[in-house]
């Protein structure tokens, strides 16, 4: 059982319970979880009742000489408080029904996905044919047997199972590699400090803005962005914390990317942009991308439009559409058809400015940290990169194999590939803390080079897969490797995202 409750059970007096078709019987013990109202005569490891507060209801209750009663109704029974006063009653009712609330929102979240395996399904799931309901139940066991402990939301399972047409073993593949992918690059976890130095350029916004069906807009302005200001790996930590940004902050189901082209050439904009955002929003998180929309766009952009649309379209599951990908030109009238112009940015004509500081403010106060400025912000994590640098140091160790291998957290052997000369070669594998030392054998004298873990993930692709390997993706490299068998593969990538 949970801790008491102690703030609500000093303002509440059980007075009775009551069994569905039985007396009404004197209470003596009282226990208020955050999941449901335990009773007793004698002690609390024999409840004489146990309401469960998410379809629990309150009532008022005058009876028997009680002025400020309430009763507990539930699906066994009802108990009847007595608070005593006017505003202790109002107290415990409203703490009770936040707790109702509380453990209602928890139940959707889990349904379907918790520990009891059922075939529970959201409304969306349940308009499925049949066949298609069959897949995804299917499809939600395999994830949930993958995936143990891990908190998969159905909709997010209907995403995949539709981007990939409910092929699946396509979709619940997929769908696995995402969740760890997210894990291990820390999707949902970025700090505000990490990315501070894209965001301030104000080159991708995630708006407070919506378009005529309520979807989110991400606005971006690619000639603010310096392509020399961070690596592949930033932006990609920055799209994924956009996305979440979006999700969970915005609570914007779905978004709309507004991409306003003033001021792009060949010359300022960055290459690498479209192929992150696609991977990100179309691969990472399927579903999520409705539409992509180009404004003012230079006159040699027109020219190649058709050829990206084409390209992008074809490596975008829900991109498959000419419609998703639209090129409006300066035509102020066709942005206006499905964006009103209150939630058009100002430079397009709206009304509202779109301004990294004001991002600033609410990630700041999503993140549940003071308000400071992008300097100060990147200043913290130049201080934290230099304090992880010593952890380079350290992998710059030369102990043996043998010395290594007292007290580390796992050791092994794999095959790895070279990074120049692309041929495999048997080592032995030591990992301590976020370091990964590899030797020629266990009676080697140092280490022939090492791995650094901060901000690496395992993935598969159908190479190593057939060959029980994976990836280990590092913001410098990806490593391959190959083991014995696909459960040594398991352990290993299990060790190697801890």
């Amino acid at each position: 059982m949970a801790d008491f409750d102690e703030d609500v059970l000093d303002n509440l007096e059980l007075v009775s319970a009551k069994i569905n078709g039985g007396d009404a019987v004197e209470v003596r013990l009282t226990f208020l979880s955050n999941e449901a109202l335990f009773t007793s005569v004698d002690d609390l490891d024999t409840p004489l009742l146990n309401i469960g507060l998410a379809t629990a209801t309150f009532e008022p209750y005058t009876e028997d000489g009680i002025q400020f009663g309430l009763n507990i109704v539930g699906e066994e029974g009802t108990a009847v408080v007595d608070c005593h006063s006017s505003d202790k009653y109002d107290f415990v009712k409203a703490h009770l029904e936040s707790l109702r609330m509380e453990r209602r929102n928890t139940n959707e979240d889990q349904m379907g996905m918790g520990g009891k395996e059922d075939d529970r399904v959201i409304p969306a799931v349940e308009k499925l044919a049949e066949e298609k309901k069959k897949v995804f139940l299917e499809m939600r066991h395999a994830v949930q047997a993958a995936l143990p402990g891990n908190k998969c939301d159905d909709g997010d399972l209907l995403r995949m199972l539709v981007q990939k047409e409910f092929g699946l073993e396509a979709s619940t593949s997929a769908f696995i590699d995402n969740e760890n992918w997210r894990e291990r690059i820390g999707a949902g976890h970025i700090k505000v400090r990490e990315i501070a130095h894209i965001m301030r350029s104000g080159f991708l916004i995630p708006t407070k803005l919506k378009d005529k069906k309520g979807r989110g807009i991400v606005y971006g302005r690619p000639a603010r962005w310096d392509k020399k200001s961070a690596t592949a790996f930033e932006l990609t930590k920055y799209a994924c914390w956009l996305v979440e940004f979006m999700i969970h902050v915005r609570k914007a189901d779905k978004v709309v990317l507004l991409i306003n082209m003033d001021g792009a050439s060949m010359s300022n904009v960055d290459a690498r942009l479209p192929k992150i955002m696609m991977e990100t929003l179309e691969n990472r998180y399927p579903g999520r991308l409705s539409r992509v929309v180009f404004v003012n766009p230079p006159f040699m952009f027109r020219i190649v439009f058709p050829v990206v649309q084409r390209q992008l379209s074809s490596s975008a599951g829900f991109l498959s559409g000419r419609q998703k990908m639209l090129n409006l030109g300066k035509n102020s009238d066709l942005i206006r058809s499905f964006i009103d112009a209150s939630n058009l940015p100002e430079e397009l004509g709206g009304v509202t400015p779109v301004d990294a500081g004001d991002l600033l403010r609410d990630a700041c106060e999503a993140e549940g940290r003071a308000l400071c400025s992008f300097e100060a912000l990147m200043a913290e994590h130049e201080q934290a990169v230099a304090e992880e640098s010593s952890l380079l140091a350290d992998s710059l160790r030369e102990d043996s194999a043998a010395d290594c291998m007292e007290g580390a957290d796992y050791h092994g052997w794999m095959k790895k590939q070279g990074g120049i000369i692309r041929n495999w070669k048997k080592r032995l594998f030591i990992k301590r803390g976020k370091i990964l030392y590899y030797y020629t054998d266990e009676k080697a004298d140092k280490p022939q080079g090492s791995v650094m873990l901060d901000n690496s993930y395992c993935t598969m692709d159908d190479a190593t897969r057939q060959k029980c390997g994976f990836l280990l993706v590092t913001p410098s490299r990806t490593w391959s490797y190959i083991c014995d068998s696909d459960e040594a593969a398991k352990v290993w990538i299990q060790e190697l995202a801890k």
